[in-house]
């Protein structure tokens, strides 16, 4: 993602590799002393907020690869009760 952007006297442009990607005009979600500095903090939180949903991600992808293993670890665990149980069936 290669953010840059344009501004005029009422808001900015952010591009998106070169392609106009988000316009603000009138309304400005970061408001700062100039265009420039409200697109740069939109930037910013932009870039944020994709970090964050990589971790997240991220943070998943680990989840549920936990939970394949304790599955698996289950399903081994009721296997051998079940060995267990049938040797003690054999022996009483």
């Amino acid at each position: 993602m290669n953010l840059t952007y344009t501004t005029t006297k009422t808001g900015y442009s952010i591009l998106n590799d070169g392609v106009i990607w988000i316009v603000q005009d009138g309304f400005i979600p970061y408001p700062a002393d100039t265009m420039a500095e409200s697109a740069e903090k939109h930037i910013e939180q932009i870039l944020q907020d994709a970090a964050t949903a990589t971790n997240q991600t991220d943070e998943i992808a680990q989840i549920k690869e936990d939970n394949a293993m304790i599955a698996e670890t289950l399903a081994i665990t009721l296997v051998e009760i079940e060995q267990l149980k049938a040797e003690m069936a054999k022996g009483a």
